[in-house]
């Protein structure tokens, strides 16, 4: 593979950037120091999408010691590659007089088009060293093509395709356009000035990242922007069109998201995306900043950072928990959406109005198969709650809107006063599902398959659903098990205070995530991808191979862990992969299958 050759070419292009990612391979890893926004002065505002990495012999580090503690037994051979090839380089081509951790650039000053064979760019990369970088990424017979004219270098690489160079504020800045080149060493205002502080942080800040100038996009792809807004419109109006009756209501919902979609869009100054390596794991990123005073900006402006602080009490060894900051402010922001989707069915939609109409702080829930969980909200008005519950449940259900998408048997069963435990009474809600009847009217299925399917779900969820919702002065607590015995012992691990908050796996995942998080949501990853073997085991009936022993295997507690931050001015989702949950999956998925 020869580095600069694949600044030229679609073919080359991506084999620079699959070289790029083999440095930086599993991406984040330790902290570097202290970002140094002086960066973003050596990129042109006329740059219309950014890609940056955080030094090649920084990120390749970064990533050694995220693999090194993920799989250690395995982080061996990867290490002697990495450590090879920043010593040694490859084809020929060395990676010398480059700063460790300095930034590497590449700036498009337009959107690539699909067709384009030789996008335009610039890369740039912080070198301390100009003329022992140049001498050790150059071939020796490339190197005597070199031709200067001012500031410019021309090279002829044994591609047969040009190259053009100069050193400028400690960059070595290349690219296949000399007139490209050439007005970057002229004078230009930086992007510094176009992106907030906060965004430059982040951009600067991640092992890998992207940077996208919506500002410039939206004014100079506005017709294509719109057309694909149409686009959008005509081709969930043929969805809707072929969808079964059944699913027709909720993907007609999806019809009032496009507007304010494409809105977002046209309301935003720049999207950051990232992704960085710890030696916990790897964060990816998203973060949209939003024009103040727009509509996008506005509908979110009520929206307060606040911390999620009730999924921390949460009882240890669910496989799901999600928890939300500000809960009664995120309803009324999506209320409308939640209503759009029960239209058809008046009690549920009245149940979202009497929750809306309720203030409450933060709320938790966590859930575990075969069914079971507790969901806890802090609020003042516990008795308000516990009576909006209750009314949403009985109205939908005894209306036909049934429980989490099951067809259910009769009425709801309500029972006041039914257990009281640490002081609370808790009334009882029992439900009798129609597994038979949900998969009944699956058209497609053979009889086999709707037989396998039912008797699944009834082994995960049982064949009746129950509830206990109740009160104290500060939250409303409602706990789903087989029995009262089960849920006791779950509202009692939730209220012995040895809750997520202890456990090292939760820690790792929970503190890679923005603490002003508005929504948090985690995941055991192998307790999942059981219960998906055991579902394929069960259903597919030997149609799908599923190797014997696999999705058996008891694992450790590791989380995939994934937020959204919904703040005045911000929009911004992270996605956390810790090295628990990578070691984990590979234990119960790979290793099994090694020699």
């Amino acid at each position: 593979m020869h580095l600069c050759s694949t600044l030229l070419g679609r073919r080359a292009w991506t084999a620079l950037l699959a070289c790029l990612a083999l440095l930086a391979s599993p991406l984040n890893a330790p902290a570097a120091p202290a970002t140094d926004l002086a960066s973003l002065e050596a990129i042109p505002d006329a740059a219309q999408i950014v890609v940056h990495l955080r030094g090649i012999k920084g990120v390749a580090n970064r990533a050694m010691a995220f693999l090194e503690k993920a799989l250690p037994e395995q982080a061996g051979l990867a290490k002697t590659f990495v450590d090879n090839f920043l010593e040694e380089g490859i084809g020929g081509r060395k990676l010398a007089g480059l700063n460790a951790d300095g930034p590497v650039f590449i700036l498009f000053p337009e959107v690539p088009k699909p067709d384009a064979d030789k996008p335009k760019f610039l890369l740039l990369l912080s070198v301390s060293n100009f003329n022992a970088f140049r001498d050790g990424i150059f071939l020796a017979g490339e190197k005597k093509s070199i031709k200067s004219e001012g500031k410019v270098n021309s090279i002829e690489l044994e591609t047969g395709e040009k190259l053009f160079f100069a050193e400028h504020k400690g960059f070595f800045a290349a690219s296949q356009s000399d007139a490209l080149l050439g007005k970057y060493l002229g004078a230009w205002d930086s992007i510094a000035s176009k992106i907030g502080k906060g965004q430059g942080a982040r951009l600067l800040g991640n092992d890998i990242s992207f940077f996208v100038n919506l500002d410039r996009l939206s004014k100079d792809y506005a017709e294509a922007i719109k057309l694909a807004k149409q686009g959008a419109k005509e081709g969930l109006k043929d969805l809707l069109e072929q969808a079964p009756k059944e699913q027709k209501k909720q993907l007609s919902v999806l019809t009032t998201l496009i507007d304010p979609a494409f809105q977002f869009i046209e309301d935003s100054k720049g999207i950051v995306g990232g992704i960085d390596f710890l030696p916990e794991g790897i964060v990816l990123s998203l973060d949209d900043d939003l024009r103040a005073g727009s509509k996008s900006a506005d509908s979110v402006s009520s929206i307060k950072p606040t911390a999620a602080k009730a999924i921390d009490k949460l009882p240890a060894g669910q496989m799901m928990y999600m928890g939300t900051a500000s809960a009664s402010t995120l309803l009324k922001f999506a209320g409308p959406f939640l209503k759009a989707m029960v239209a058809d069915v008046p009690g549920a939609a009245k149940g979202v109005d009497a929750l809306m109409g309720l203030n409450f702080g933060d709320s938790a829930s966590a859930a575990d198969i075969p069914l079971a969980g507790i969901e806890i909200r802090n609020t003042t008005d516990g008795a308000k709650h516990v009576e909006a519950t209750l009314e949403g449940l009985e109205s939908s259900i005894s209306l036909g809107g049934g429980l989490n998408s099951s067809p259910v048997k009769g009425k709801p069963k309500v029972t006041k006063a039914d257990k009281t435990a640490g002081g609370i009474s808790f009334t009882r809600v029992e439900v009798e599902l129609d597994l038979e009847k949900a998969f009944a009217g699956q058209e497609g299925l053979p009889d086999e398959m709707k037989k396998a399917m039912t008797d699944w779900f009834k082994k995960i969820m049982g064949g009746k659903i129950n509830m206990w919702i109740g009160h104290d002065a500060n939250r409303m607590i409602q706990i789903t098990a087989p029995d009262w015995e089960k849920a006791e012992t779950i509202l009692k691990e939730a209220e012995g205070g040895k809750g997520l908050a202890a456990q090292a796996a939760y820690k790792a995942a929970r503190g890679n995530l923005p603490d002003d998080a508005s929504g948090l949501f985690l995941i055991d990853p192998v307790r999942y991808g059981n219960l998906i073997v055991g579902l394929l085991k069960d259903v597919a009936g030997g149609a799908i191979p599923v190797p014997p022993g696999l999705g058996k295997g008891k694992s450790n507690p590791s989380y995939i862990g994934m937020s959204a931050s919904l703040h005045s001015g911000r929009i911004g989702a992270d996605l956390v992969i810790t090295s628990d949950s990578v070691r984990e999956l590979f234990n119960a998925y790979a290793k099994p299958f090694l020699p």
